[in-house]
């Protein structure tokens, strides 16, 4: 049985992570991502509206924090909430890069708007 020697912990696509929103914090599964925002799955109910601030932590396979930002609820669907993301700090912008470039293997899907997100994500959903 080997054991895993990576110094860093990988980032898993569909992540674990949490969207705060004070006082509360939500428990969600990421979906999809780029450095303009990204699409959460809820686990469950929460008192999230279109307009509200939020920050967005997303973890790693290990539940260590990976990294954190500032966003803007602009979607929010039985499918899920798409946040926009309109800063990024620097150190924040770097693990985003290596989670696509390590689960998608291009950084071209880093630059991806909210409403292309959505579309890849929610357009070909089925209708039962």
């Amino acid at each position: 049985m080997q054991t895993d020697v990576r110094l860093c912990s990988r980032f898993p696509y569909r992540a674990n992570a949490v969207l705060i929103h004070l006082p509360r914090v939500y428990e969600v599964t990421l979906i999809d991502i780029s450095v303009h925002g990204a699409l959460v799955g809820l686990n469950g109910n929460a008192e999230i509206r279109v307009g509200d601030h939020t920050r967005l932590r997303v973890l790693t396979e290990k539940g260590n924090q990976a990294f954190e930002v500032e966003a803007l609820v602009a979607h929010r669907s039985e499918q899920g909430i798409g946040v926009e993301i309109n800063s990024i700090h620097y150190h924040a912008k770097s693990a985003l890069h290596r989670l696509i470039e390590i689960n998608l293997g291009t950084l071209d899907l880093a630059s991806r708007t909210l409403p292309a997100l959505l579309k890849a994500n929610f357009s070909t959903s089925p209708t039962a």
